[in-house]
């Protein structure tokens, strides 16, 4: 599928530009753009490697849909390529991003059926469409919002207000279509004026005037929709307001005669305005004896429980008057300006703590401290990607040697390397490795981190605590001084080593992060070893002396202090 693939290509997703695409293209002229694609992506070249990174991410993905749900799969596309967030820097962001929210309330609705898959999943929406369904797309105004909003009618479809006033009812329709010199009905085909040259005078004849009438029947049919959305969005009151010059003329226009208190084809076709639609309508209300007083003759009046208040308003200038020696009454009564600025500068005291998670773990800790010190970034880095070729990511390979750590036997000469391979060998033999992670671990470095005094002493000692988890409460401004309240939360994650002497504890991590400086790559983990500490000394009941980093790159222990 070619064009669902160059749209992905070309958008905010992967940025490829029209000029990539024309030389992708070069790779297979007769095949099919993804066989480009691939034969692009086996070239060392700039070109190359962002098709590598294409067939990366998609790789990525369809495994993650293997899995996922579909509501899930779709929020993990958002976050993790940043697509979901660079909206916000785009026109009507907000928008942008409630229509992203509201592909993915539709996900999980989809999947609130039964139905499963993103397979699934297009071909409702494909079928939803092509059967002429349409989705309301999101809307940047919220309706519950306590203020005055001021759109047309066409942005109000799909909200409801409390109070909604209709401006400019008596404002004409827009007939400017049936004007011009051709005209053109997708049933009655063209209505040409007829041109007398001798005469040389214009006028409309048959194929004119029947399309001019289809013209203004299916305006005026879309007039009455439009109206109707109009008069459908207040849930407690709606106050039309029209203006008129001569009020006894235009009723009596509207008040057309009739025996029936329904309006006739022939009137909806005459009117102009929503205001006169709207006067011939409620001419027969009881509550618009008014209006029917305009009139010479006799209207018919029909039952109607609904309550109108109808208000003419002959001279502006006197309704102006009146509303401003209201307005100087209000303003000589005495205000309490310090009970009004209370209200509105209030501030509920302890908001903090309403806006203060529950849970938090090491991990995100040491990330927010590194925000706090270095900056936040724009955008969250992508999470590392496996590469085509199927090999496991450097993340991966961490939690492997962390595996081994836990799993392997300490009483064994670990400081041989040979022995190292045969303990790698029975923990994948025992499931908790796969073949690719065992090859990724390297039995050298293995085996020197026991040959020196921290490995040594994790050997001898006799009570040695792996992959200790925990969860403690902690106070939380002084976790972290973004947390402007002293409740407290729930602090977790999970310590690599715990070395229990008698009267002290060492806390041991191990990194396999590749670093030229291991006191640096300390220091940037110096928060999540602090965080370590106290649940230890919690949890043990004794005081850690030692926090130590050991960084398998460089086969070396970093002590950080207490």
């Amino acid at each position: 599928q070619d064009l669902p693939l160059l749209s992905v290509l070309r958008s905010n997703l992967f940025y490829f530009t029209s000029d990539m695409l024309g030389r992708i293209r070069t790779y297979d002229r007769r095949g099919t753009f993804f066989d480009c694609i691939k034969k692009c992506a086996e070239e060392d070249s700039s070109l190359g490697r962002a098709c590598l990174d294409f067939l990366n991410t998609r790789q990525e993905f369809y495994e993650k849909s293997q899995y996922l749900s579909l509501s899930e799969l779709l929020l993990s596309v958002y976050h993790q390529t940043g697509f979901y967030e660079s909206q916000q820097t785009k026109v009507n962001g907000s928008v942008r991003r409630a229509n992203l929210d509201l592909l993915h309330e539709r996900a999980k609705a989809f999947e609130a059926t039964g139905f499963k898959g993103l397979y699934r999943f297009i071909r409702y929406l494909e079928d939803y469409g092509s059967g002429g369904g349409d989705f309301d797309s999101a809307r940047a105004v919220v309706e519950d919002q306590n203020a005055v909003h001021l759109m047309t009618i066409h942005k109000s479809k799909g909200l409801e207000f409390p109070v909604v006033i209709l401006f400019g009812a008596e404002k004409h329709f827009n007939t400017e279509d049936l004007r011009g010199s051709l005209l053109y009905h997708k049933d009655a085909g063209f209505g040409p004026k007829f041109i007398d040259t001798k005469r040389r005078i214009q006028y409309p004849f048959a194929p004119r005037i029947a399309c001019e009438i289809l013209e203004k029947r299916e305006s005026i049919a879309e007039e009455m929709r439009i109206l109707y959305v109009a008069l459908t969005r207040a849930r407690e009151k709606l106050i039309i307001v029209g203006a008129q010059k001569n009020i006894p003329a235009f009723v009596k226009r509207c008040a057309s005669p009739k025996d029936t208190v329904s309006l006739l084809a022939g009137d909806v076709l005459y009117c102009r305005s929503y205001l006169e639609w709207i006067t011939a309508a409620f001419i027969s209300h009881p509550d618009c004896a008014k209006l029917r007083a305009f009139c010479d003759g006799e209207i018919p009046v029909f039952s109607d429980d609904s309550r109108v208040k109808l208000s003419i308003i002959e001279n502006i200038d006197m309704l102006l008057e009146k509303n401003a020696e209201s307005a100087n009454e209000i303003e000589q009564k005495p205000c309490d300006i310090d009970g009004v600025l209370s209200r509105v500068l209030f501030t509920y005291p302890n908001y903090y703590d309403t806006v203060l998670p529950s849970k938090i773990t090491v991990t995100e800790v040491k990330r927010r401290t590194a925000e706090e010190d270095d900056g936040a970034h724009l955008f969250q880095r992508s999470a590392e990607r496996k590469t085509f070729s199927g090999a496991i990511t450097s993340a991966e390979i961490g939690t492997a040697y962390h595996t081994v750590f836990e799993k392997i036997d300490l009483s064994k000469a670990l400081d041989d390397v040979d022995v190292c391979k045969e303990e790698i060998a029975r923990i994948k033999e025992a499931g908790f490795l796969t073949e690719d992670e065992e090859k990724a671990i390297s039995a050298e470095k293995i085996a020197t981190f026991f040959r020196q005094e921290i490995g040594a002493l994790m050997r001898s000692c006799k009570n040695v605590h792996r992959e200790v988890m925990f969860g403690i409460p902690y106070q939380a401004n002084l976790l972290l001084d973004e947390f402007q309240s002293e409740k407290d939360i729930y602090l977790q994650g999970t310590i690599d080593c715990v070395i229990e002497f008698p009267n002290e504890l060492y806390i041991l991590d191990y990194k396999t992060d590749r670093t030229e400086n291991p006191k640096e790559m300390a220091e940037k983990y110096r928060v999540q070893l602090w965080c370590y500490g106290e649940a230890a000394e919690r949890i043990f009941k004794k005081k850690v002396t030692k926090k130590i980093i050991y960084s398998l790159d460089k086969g070396l222990a970093v002590n950080i202090g207490e």
